[in-house]
């Protein structure tokens, strides 16, 4: 599992193989690629 908040993070973890969490971020970036999106580090533990 990797958690990234950047397209080129979220781009090298999918490619790499792996289940991706995005990291909600106060600036626009395309997240869609990963496998889901949170808006902050304690609802990781959602997933966990």
């Amino acid at each position: 599992m990797a958690v990234e908040d950047s397209f080129v993070g979220i781009a090298s973890a999918k490619a790499a193989g792996l289940y991706t969490v995005a990291l909600k971020q106060d600036y626009d970036i395309d997240q869609s690629k990963a496998d889901c999106q949170i808006p902050s580090l304690s609802a990781l533990l959602t997933i966990v």
